[in-house]
């Protein structure tokens, strides 16, 4: 089972046995907390609402304010970086025909086309 790294078969109860003996609890460090695989593609799909961490998510990480804030932070960051890399990368055709206006994302740089 070990060899395998798969563990998540096991009855909860025996799992959670098999953690502790291993030395993973609760109550085995006061620096990090040992959080499942499964655990956190259960929480994943709700991690965020509306661009911000759920408060299970923030339980669930055992995040403090103020790791919650640079969290929240970097995820600001990162919107804004995207709105302006998408605004960068847009090409506006002229309209033409019966099309008033066409706009397309380029992947690359636009001195790369």
């Amino acid at each position: 089972m070990l060899e395998t790294n798969r563990i998540g078969h096991l009855a909860p109860d025996l799992r959670e046995h098999l953690l502790e003996e291993l030395g993973f609890n609760w109550n085995s460090s006061e620096a990090f907390v040992v959080v499942t695989q499964e655990s956190l593609r259960d929480i994943h799909m709700y991690a965020f609402w509306q661009g911000k961490l759920t408060d299970s998510a923030v339980g669930a990480l055992a995040l403090t304010p103020r790791e919650l804030s640079q969290i929240e932070a970097a995820m600001e960051r990162v919107k804004t970086d995207l709105k302006d890399w998408a605004i960068s990368h847009t090409e506006r055709s002229e309209p033409r025909d019966d099309v008033l206006a066409q706009y397309t994302l380029q992947s690359g740089s636009p001195d790369e086309h």
